[in-house]
């Protein structure tokens, strides 16, 4: 199995990124021509009587961008009508937003909120051979360092961060604290997530691997499993889809790492419904290599994008996807859409949730995003996987405004109650605006560390 094994040539600019990145242009929808206008500010008119409002903006759906489409808003928290507007059908209250990209919300379905409240960790002297090295000697990576915290407010700020960013889902294991929906937490039918299903140090699976149920999957599963490269971490993917195959489970399942999967394995999964977890920035700096993606996504497997966790992860799922892009060789079909995919349509699925969450579609939860449009229109997903946190317009959650910039703050009045939120401080990688949502807030934003907690610095000094 082709391996990635270079760490020096992973430390590629985002610059590089950008020029080299494969780019399928969107099919462009006119509904209002000469609409589009890169960096306008937001204007909100009318007033909220129904519970219902419209936003404006240059819709992308799938790889469908609507130019001054608009998606209507209901006070069920669900959206109604998607596209060009139909004749009168908008209500009098709208956002009108013609220099933002809005976009279904994303999902991020590897974090570990109570590990990211420290620092990224330098990477270990040479790779490991699994999560077991750095768990039984925590000298071969320091791994004592990890800081752990269950306190609401640090975990608060963590969440945060990720939602600056345009995520709306997280299934965040120390629980996220009411600004995303957490599959872990219950926000809908609960998702199990379960860490190292064998222990965390044992040597490899069970014997017989068909004589009792590993993992009871009656709802849809996320298994931290193959973390290594070494024989055990083998061994306990295949324990996984043989106890799979003979209990004929049919939920939901997503392997979380499974790093040594090769052709027989991925189609296997392929043919069990069983979808990937994939986070290469930890794998590549603990183990010095990740899954091959290519191979995964020539047996038909559904791979979804995580951040892990800070000590050796992203900080947000789109550096996340911009470092992903830097791993993989060319001609893997790893497209801008394919990334966007990865963090929308795929994970909604691995949790039993698709056509609720990850789409902008009529039925679907007004999860939403708006960033900014800085280019032509054609090039929408370019400037979203190029986002960085001063590009977030607004974020809706359940059609709730949980993040407002300054230019859409006249909406805070109109579409939310604007004592509901507060004023995010300067920042070097956050947007200005209003986050509206829990009361801790407020005095979470005021934490000595709440910068360093929402604009963690980069171990080379820059995240891609």
């Amino acid at each position: 199995m082709p391996r990635f094994t270079v760490r020096s040539a992973l430390l590629l600019s985002a610059m590089a990124w950008a020029m080299a990145a494969p780019s399928r242009a969107v099919e462009v929808v006119r509904c209002l021509p000469s609409y589009a206008k890169p960096s306008a500010s937001c204007v909100a008119t009318g007033h909220v009587a129904s519970g219902n409002w419209t936003l404006r903006s240059n819709v992308l759906v799938g790889d469908r961008l609507y130019v001054g489409g608009t998606v209507a808003v209901e006070r069920t928290g669900k959206i109604g009508h998607v596209g060009c507007a139909d004749g009168d059908s908008a209500e009098p209250a709208m956002l009108d937003c013609p220099g933002t990209i809005t976009m279904a919300g994303l999902i991020n379905l590897h974090e570990h909120l109570n590990y990211s409240t420290g620092h990224p960790l330098p990477p270990p002297a040479h790779p490991l051979a699994s999560h077991r090295d750095w768990q039984r000697d925590p000298r071969l990576w320091p791994g004592q360092k990890v800081r752990r915290t269950g306190r609401r407010q640090p975990i608060g700020l963590v969440e945060l961060r990720h939602l600056l960013s345009g995520t709306t889902t997280l299934a965040g294991r120390g629980q996220a604290k009411g600004l995303t929906r957490n599959p872990d937490a219950g926000w809908f039918p609960k998702v199990r997530n379960i860490t190292f299903p064998f222990g965390r140090s044992a040597l490899g699976a069970p014997v017989d691997c068909r004589s009792r149920r590993l993992v009871k999957v009656d709802r849809p599963t996320l298994v931290h499993a193959g973390e290594g490269v070494d024989a055990a971490a083998r061994a306990e993917l295949d324990c996984l889809l043989d106890n799979r195959a003979a209990y004929a489970q049919t939920e939901p399942l997503t392997l979380v790492h499974a790093i040594g999967v090769d052709d027989a394995m991925a189609a296997r999964m392929a043919a069990l419904h069983v979808s990937m977890l994939w986070s290469p920035r930890s794998n590549i700096e603990l183990y010095g290599t990740t899954a091959s993606v290519d191979v995964l996504m020539r047996n038909g497997v559904s791979v979804s994008l995580g951040t892990d966790w800070l000590p050796s992860g992203s900080p947000t799922l789109l550096a996340e996807a911009r470092y992903a892009r830097t791993v993989t060789p060319a001609g893997t079909g790893l497209s801008d859409q394919t990334l966007l995919d990865m963090m929308t349509v795929h994970p909604a699925a691995a949790i039993g949730m698709q056509g609720q969450l990850g789409v902008l579609q009529s039925g679907a939860l007004a999860d939403i995003v708006g960033l900014r449009l800085h280019g032509d229109v054609a090039d929408a997903t370019r400037d979203i996987l190029a986002a960085q946190g001063q590009d977030t317009v607004f974020v809706l959650v359940g059609g709730r405004f949980k993040f407002a910039a300054q230019d859409v703050a006249g909406a805070l009045g109109t579409f939310v109650e604007a004592n509901d939120c507060v004023e995010l401080p300067p920042g070097q990688c956050t947007p200005e605006g209003y986050v509206c949502g829990p009361r801790f807030l407020r005095h979470a934003l005021a934490r000595p560390d709440a910068q360093a907690l929402l604009c963690p610095a980069s171990p080379t000094g820059t995240w891609n």
